[in-house]
């Protein structure tokens, strides 16, 4: 708040701009941001790994995690990261990534054990 544009405003000029700006403007800024937020999204999904340890992790844009069946908690911990599948809890993992393989690896084991 110290610092000031050339103007002597103590406002960021992007947030007088905003804020100035007719509802379509506001619109198309939105629209930009959304776009931008989508293409971060599809950068990071395309760098997840598929398999780990010979396992293929099954991936998902939806996904906050970019994993089928792994959570993040939204608090600080050492393991952020469950895996689920259903309503069974498979453990609490330091990396989407681990909790991907957890995940994969019941999905294999509960295939196998189905009639």
């Amino acid at each position: 708040w110290a610092e000031c544009n050339a103007e002597g405003n103590p406002y960021p000029d992007e947030w007088v701009q905003y804020h100035l700006a007719t509802p379509r403007v506001k619109l198309e800024a939105k629209k930009l941001i959304e776009q931008r937020r989508a293409e971060a999204q599809a950068v990071r999904f395309a760098s997840l790994p598929s398999t780990l340890d010979g396992f293929d992790l099954q991936k998902d844009a939806q996904s906050p995690t970019g994993y089928v069946g792994v959570l993040e908690w939204k608090r600080k911990c050492a393991k952020p990261y469950m895996a689920k599948a259903g309503e069974k809890h498979l453990g609490s993992f330091a990396t989407a990534e681990q909790a991907a393989l957890a995940y994969a690896k019941h999905m294999i084991e509960a295939s196998a054990e189905a009639p």
